[in-house]
């Protein structure tokens, strides 16, 4: 059995507070703009490897990426969850 994970909202946040594209996170994460596009929606969940991958092309913990809400504040954040988020 494959688990999975809903990432949504703070997957978004993270990578666009990281000044990556869905296709350059593609790139450097080997998980389809597509399929990023979808996750970021929530219209489809992603594979705990794909996860771990996203995470780890973003430079960030794999449990930043699983929070429902990343960031609430109308600023430009370089924080979610407490966690630098350098761009």
């Amino acid at each position: 059995m494959t688990s999975t994970v809903t990432l949504g909202p703070a997957l978004r946040a993270i990578r666009e507070a990281k000044g990556l594209t869905q296709k350059e996170l593609g790139a450097r994460s080997g998980v389809s703009a597509s399929h990023l596009t979808n996750a970021e929606s929530g219209a489809r969940n992603l594979s705990l490897d794909a996860a771990l991958r996203i995470a780890n092309a973003l430079q960030v913990k794999p449990q930043a990426i699983t929070y429902e809400v990343a960031c609430t504040c109308l600023c430009t954040c370089t924080r979610i969850h407490g966690e630098r988020v350098a761009p």
